[in-house]
């Protein structure tokens, strides 16, 4: 059974990976005044299907006419993306060819593969992405090569979440989460590497 905090607000759905990732899209939808777009974490790529399967079932589902499912890349976005036409599909859902290719008539699916629907990588490479001109990121670089020199630098698939907690370093309330980031102003809405994912929750 789906948990009784989960319900229907809203027609536009949009299902994340964690809480941290739900707090960040809260912070992206509330700087690009969109305030009909309900978010849910559905807890890890390896629950995404038992998420929708359940979703599908929630008192209201009838009312939904868009749903915008984001996963991390991680090691292969097309991986990524093969795995969540998987679980539309096994949900009985519209299941889209592509990225930002919508699916679907009486309710339409996306989908968003981060960090840009075709690089390897998470939500923190897209942030890093957007930073990449911040005058912090320069020793943000220099430290990463000292620790690289002294063979003490993070595995390559922690190594992006490395930098960008090193970037939180430098702001004058540093924290781990892009959440909380996000809702400090850290994360600059406006850069175009942000343009993709803008357009995907205005089109959703």
């Amino acid at each position: 059974m789906l948990q009784r905090t989960v319900g229907i607000d809203t027609p536009r759905q949009l299902l994340v990976e964690g809480r941290d990732e739900q707090e960040f899209f809260r912070e992206l939808l509330r700087f690009l005044a969109i305030d009909d777009i309900q978010i849910h974490a559905y807890d890890g790529k390896d629950n995404l299907g038992n998420f929708i399967n359940n979703f599908v079932d929630v008192v209201g589902f009838d009312s939904v006419e868009s749903i915008g499912v984001v996963q991390d890349a991680d090691e292969s976005a097309q991986s990524a993306l093969q795995s969540v036409r998987s679980r539309l599909r096994n949900a009985k859902l519209p299941v889209p060819l592509t990225y930002l290719q919508p699916a679907g008539e009486t309710i339409k699916v996306q989908i968003f593969v981060m960090p840009d629907n075709e690089s390897n990588g998470a939500l923190e490479n897209l942030c890093l992405a957007a930073l990449a001109e911040d005058t912090a990121m320069e020793c943000v670089n220099e430290f990463m090569e000292c620790l690289s020199g002294k063979g003490i630098l993070p595995p390559e698939n922690r190594l992006a979440k490395a930098r960008m907690n090193s970037f939180l370093a430098s702001r004058d309330e540093p924290d781990t989460r892009l959440g909380i980031a996000a809702a400090k102003g850290y994360i600059p809405w406006t850069n175009a590497a942000f343009t993709d994912l803008t357009q995907f929750l205005k089109d959703l």
